[in-house]
């Protein structure tokens, strides 16, 4: 976890308070921002900074904006967020999307997500509104179960790629990990799914598939590429890569021109943030959203405990 340089700010609750100043915002691992939280999200801006609370210990942190040159927004449904983006363009206008769209409609496994038509017209409304190198397309997690095999996961991952990959640049999956997660094994029980993880040789076989997949794909779009997400997989002969969702190489490359930025990211020797997984390639960035505010209620979340049951702030 990166130390933020910290300063004083005036607060609207607390009065003079210490805050830190980060210059990337992670919006958000923890609940969808775009989709529940752009209110509160750009009144925040509006102050000058964020009220962050701890999941763990419930301590309060303030988030101020004054350093901050880039955020990366997280989402499965960025169009509430779309006609407020002017109005966030005045405190920071340089970020990146990371949409999961996912095809789990039958299922029912995003229960409140939008349908899966929606989400496709909102993906190509963003790319076209913001360019393709700035829209990353996560199918994330990859999962199956008694109603969901292999083969139809193939076809729908085929599908939705064959759509999209002239609207991003790379595609970012992982495969769901139950057992690891209390929260994630608790809430599929809790919605009584057959959803299950991937054995080694169904790893294989999509692994295999994804590379068939972006052989098409380059042939539309040559920088099209497919990478994981925080995964102990074996990729070192294969077209596939490991990626950072906040990878501070598509930082680099697309505010080239933001010296601030770059000699931040040129000064970190560690370009991994320690605070993530093991295998995450995530680089610095303070993540300012909160636990148990996500309600898009999906089986496999890792993010709420139950139900979603309290606002952002």
């Amino acid at each position: 976890m990166h130390k933020w340089k910290k300063h004083i700010i005036s607060t609207t609750e607390n009065g003079f308070a210490e805050a830190i100043a980060p210059l990337i915002l992670s919006v958000s691992r923890a609940t969808d921002i775009p989709a529940f939280g752009g209110e509160w999200f750009l009144k925040s801006l509006d102050n000058g900074y964020f009220r962050w609370q701890n999941p763990f210990n419930g301590s309060v942190q303030y988030v101020s904006i004054t350093a901050l040159r880039a955020m990366v927004f997280w989402t499965k449904n960025p169009q509430p967020l779309i006609p407020i983006l002017p109005q966030i363009n005045k405190y920071c206008n340089q970020y990146y999307f990371l949409f999961t769209l996912n095809n789990y409609d039958i299922e029912g496994y995003e229960p409140f997500v939008p349908k899966i038509e929606a989400r496709i017209k909102t993906f190509k409304q963003l790319s076209q509104l913001l360019g393709k190198e700035k829209i990353q397309w996560r199918f994330d997690p990859l999962l199956l179960s008694d109603q969901l095999s292999l083969n139809e996961l193939k076809q729908r991952i085929y599908d939705l790629g064959t759509e999209l990959c002239n609207y991003t640049n790379k595609l970012i999956f992982s495969f769901v990990e139950i057992e690891k997660y209390r929260k994630v094994k608790s809430n599929i029980l809790r919605f009584q799914s057959t959803t299950r993880e991937f054995t080694n040789e169904e790893k294989t076989e999509m692994l295999d598939f994804l590379e068939v997949c972006l052989a098409q794909w380059k042939s539309t779009n040559p920088e099209f590429e497919i990478c994981s997400c925080a995964q102990e997989i074996d990729l070192s002969n294969r077209a596939l890569k490991h990626s950072a969702c906040i990878d501070y190489q598509l930082l680099q490359k697309l505010f080239p021109d933001d010296l601030l930025l770059q000699n931040f990211i040129y000064s970190c020797k560690i370009k991994k943030d320690k605070g993530q997984r093991p295998f995450c390639n995530c680089f610095y960035a303070k993540d300012i959203g909160v636990y148990n505010t996500c309600n898009h209620n999906c089986i496999y979340c890792y993010a709420n405990s139950g139900t979603a049951r309290k606002n952002m702030g």
